[in-house]
C-alpha cells in the first residue's frame, strides 16, 4: 500500500510540529511500497495572501494526499471492471 508523510515548516524553513504557531507550510508526501515518492501535496498558509482557512485548507490538502495513497487500488479495480465490460461472457 501507498503511505502518506507529513512535514510541517516555519519561516525559516525548520522543520516544526503540525501543531506549531509558527507554521506556515505543509507538505504531504506520498511514498509507493517501496518508499518512492510518487507525489507530493502542498499547502502555504502564511497569512491572508496565502488563505484565510488554514486549518480547513491543510485538512482538504491532507484529504488530496490520502485520496492518491487508493489510486493503486482504485485503478486495478476499474480496469477488471472494464475488462469484465468488455470481454466476459455475462457482460452486460
Amino acid at each position: 500500500p501507498w503511505s502518506v508523510e507529513e512535514f510541517t515548516w516555519n519561516r525559516n524553513g525548520a522543520t516544526v510540529d503540525k501543531d506549531d504557531p509558527d507554521a506556515v507550510h505543509t507538505d504531504f508526501v506520498v511514498s509507493d511500497s517501496s518508499g518512492a515518492k510518487v507525489a507530493e501535496v502542498s499547502v502555504s498558509y502564511d497569512g491572508p495572501e496565502d488563505t484565510d482557512t488554514p486549518a480547513e485548507d491543510v485538512a482538504e490538502t491532507r484529504a488530496n494526499a490520502e485520496l492518491i495513497t487508493r489510486a493503486p487500488e482504485d485503478l486495478l479495480y476499474l480496469l477488471a471492471y472494464l475488462d469484465h465490460l468488455a470481454g466476459a461472457a455475462d457482460a452486460e
